[in-house]
């Protein structure tokens, strides 16, 4: 590109011989314009704010011929603070003083925390009418002490439940069995896998029937949605609560497969467990959890929460089903850690309370399968003919009923969650495969 140079002659400069204007003062334009003097700030202050302050000051402060009060200040209690914390108060009063006494470092604070307050007991309040989607570090967080010495051990819990069912076995005749099975279940045609129809539970001598299930299977194959489907069915069949720990996903995405489901039940952080009506989930997640053993792994905390949270906090409903999702995997050979899960089953259990784990594997080695009642597989496949991936549901485990084991197909379809069961034999009629 070529630069372009000017040829001609410059241009003169132009300069003013003008005499320059008069200053004119700031206290010159103040007295021709009747201003007075409010208050003076620095900068990076903010006049607005304290000139509304010294208004809510002067406007509660009474004389009643003494010394000023506040109007309303019933009550005179003594507030730890810091000595910079006072000089910051008495120096703030003496800002929002004006021509008249000025308020006292105590009043100034009074009006204050009243404020704070007011705006805490409003964000409390926002709290108990709704569970709103955000980051992980606003959740709220529950306390529990794994192992305290004053609550029943999960082991001794277990060996009690186990005593206890053994005796009830022994003098349970065939009219006083209370084993049912939850045919009400938000997936549509999941029921029909078992038979007779409905996800199994099962009368162990506890105050209600109870089941343990595996959720196994690949990222995103829908592990999550079936969790909450089966927690939240056996919750409302229970007339009880669901109570959904995890390790990954923070409890708010529960709320979106809850939408997904169809279902009416609501989601409540664990603080505000007294306001969930009977088929909710308490969302949870374990790191937010105050432990006393915050290095020990999160399989541990996750096993030990479940257990303190159930059987140390009463609540009303009851907590009738406990999800670990997920449930992280330990050593193939470690059998500390499959006694760990079986102690904590059989401790729920006899609490009349189900367990549902939730882990991202398929691998023979892993132990879970072994220890639950019913085990559900889920992982994607090729269709052979158009080469889609397709979402197969498995369900080779069913310890107190017989079971189609699959694969099954499963998807939405028209906005419901649907498994397609697969044909008992080649040639018949596949159940439940009619859409609605």
């Amino acid at each position: 590109m070529t630069k372009i140079k000017p040829t001609g002659p410059k241009a003169q400069r132009v300069e003013s011989t003008s005499k320059p204007a008069d200053r004119v003062e700031p206290h010159y334009v103040a007295h021709k314009l009747g201003a007075e003097h409010v208050l003076s700030m620095p900068e990076a202050g903010s006049p607005p704010a304290l000139v509304e302050l010294r208004r809510q000051v002067y406007g509660i402060v009474k004389s009643r011929g003494g010394r000023p009060g506040v109007e309303g200040a019933e009550h005179r209690q003594k507030i730890p603070m810091s000595s910079e914390d006072l000089a910051r108060l008495e120096a703030l009063a003496k800002q929002v003083a004006d021509h008249r006494p000025a308020p006292t470092p105590g009043q100034v604070g009074a009006l204050l925390l009243h404020g704070a307050l007011d705006e805490v007991h409003h964000e409390i309040q926002a709290w108990s009418v709704s569970y709103p989607r955000g980051l992980q570090a606003n959740e709220p967080t529950a306390t529990y002490i794994p192992g305290a010495s004053s609550r029943t051990t999960a082991k001794q819990a277990a060996r009690k439940h186990l005593q206890q069912a053994q005796d009830a076995g022994d003098a349970r005749t065939g009219s006083t069995v209370r084993d049912r099975s939850i045919t009400q279940l938000s997936i549509e045609n999941l029921a029909l896998l078992f038979t007779p129809p409905g996800l199994p539970v099962v009368d162990k001598g506890a105050p209600s029937p109870t089941t343990s299930i595996a959720v196994l299977g690949e990222a995103g194959a829908g592990k999550t949605t079936l969790a909450v489907s089966l927690a939240q069915a056996i919750a409302a069949d229970a007339k009880g609560l669901a109570l959904y720990l995890t390790t990954e996903l923070a409890p708010t995405e529960i709320k979106y497969k809850i939408s997904l489901l169809g279902v009416s039940a609501a989601v409540v952080p664990w603080r505000h467990r007294s306001a969930a009506q009977p088929g909710d989930l308490i969302g949870q997640h374990v790191s937010l959890l105050e432990s006393t053993d915050d290095a020990a792994p999160v399989r541990q905390r996750a096993l030990e929460a479940a257990w303190q949270l159930v059987d140390g906090v009463a609540s009303e409903p009851p907590i009738r089903c406990v999800v670990i999702d997920a449930f992280p995997l330990p050593e193939p050979s470690s059998s500390a850690a499959r006694d760990e899960v079986v102690t904590l089953i059989q401790a729920l259990e006899g609490r009349g309370v189900s367990v549902v784990i939730v882990q991202e594997a398929l691998g023979s080695s892993d132990f879970v399968p072994f220890v639950a009642d019913v085990v559900f597989q889920l992982r994607f496949a090729e269709d052979a003919d158009t080469g889609e991936w397709l979402r197969k549901l498995g369900c080779p485990k069913s310890r107190y009923a017989r079971v189609l084991a699959g694969p099954h197909a499963t998807g939405v379809d028209r906005d419901r969650v649907t498994v397609w069961p697969a044909p008992v034999a080649s040639g018949k009629k596949r159940l439940g495969a009619s859409r609605h």
